[in-house]
């Protein structure tokens, strides 16, 4: 986590020592005098590590802090939680240090969800909100899913439907062994997703860039990504990228294209 925190006025930057590291949060390369903070949240099933690439295409000024839910990688041994209010009550505490300078917010699918209610958590407890905030893979929360949930189908029934949603590669879900440690946390994931309930409350102040896959069917309709702009009285933007739900690792260079040009106008507006 972090301690010491310092601030230089004449270069506007934070100066910081670290202390312990913070299971909540990978943080790949750090970079103590950046000047902006990128906090992603990963999609269901997700670690933070699916960020580690990232740190190749982001500028040396940002950096890169991917949110670790318990359950996965080095938390393998914490059970999953199951709830969004239950990850919000745990996360904020953690993540709250680092909000002490400017940020910006990205999350695919379930983590568009997370990042999202973790602006309103921030909102509620008179934290920093962020410069920017960019939802990516993900209709608007207030839009309904009709599908059948499927957080608690047969192993079976959920495997395949892992399959047509093409994020999980398939040598993974053909060996056993593999499945049966990971199928926890994807349903635990899932039924976050499937048992999120939106609760209205006033527009962010927050600029909106949403992010969707052309053939993403579920989740790149105009409705359901103009539906985000009903969420904040700041700026709104969209972008479609070639690929299905996935995108965020299919055109990963792309996606990094427009993610940096964001950034840099952030920059530009602080």
């Amino acid at each position: 986590m972090f301690a010491g925190l310092t601030y230089n006025n004449n270069k506007r930057r934070f100066l910081m020592t670290r202390s312990t590291p913070n299971p909540w949060l990978f943080i790949p390369k750090p970079q103590p005098t950046a000047t902006l903070r990128l906090i992603c949240f990963p999609y269901a099933g997700g670690s933070a590590q699916i960020f580690y690439p990232w740190i190749n295409l982001l500028p040396d000024w940002v950096e890169l802090v991917a949110v670790q839910l318990p359950g996965r990688s080095t938390r393998m041994s914490e059970p999953a939680l199951m709830d969004t209010a239950a990850i919000m009550q745990a996360l904020l505490p953690q993540i709250s240090p680092i909000l002490n300078q400017p940020y910006v917010l990205f999350g695919h699918s379930l983590g568009a969800t997370l990042a999202f209610e973790m602006m309103r958590y921030c909102r509620l407890h008179h934290l920093r909100q962020p410069a920017l905030f960019m939802p990516a893979g993900r209709r608007a929360p207030h839009i309904t899913d009709l599908s059948p949930p499927t957080w608690q189908l047969p192993d079976a029934q959920f495997i395949e439907k892992l399959r047509v949603l093409n994020g999980t590669p398939q040598s993974v879900l053909e060996h056993e062994e593999l499945m049966q440690l990971v199928l926890p946390v994807l349903r635990a994931d899932f039924a976050v997703a499937e048992q999120y309930q939106y609760q209205p409350q006033s527009k962010l102040t927050v600029p909106f860039y949403v992010l969707g896959g052309e053939q993403d069917e579920a989740n790149h309709t105009e409705q359901a990504m103009q539906a985000w702009q009903q969420h904040t009285s700041a700026d709104f933007k969209s972008a479609l990228l070639s690929g299905d739900h996935f995108f965020i690792h299919s055109q990963e260079k792309q996606l990094l294209d427009l993610v940096n040009a964001a950034l840099l106008h952030v920059v530009a507006r602080e």
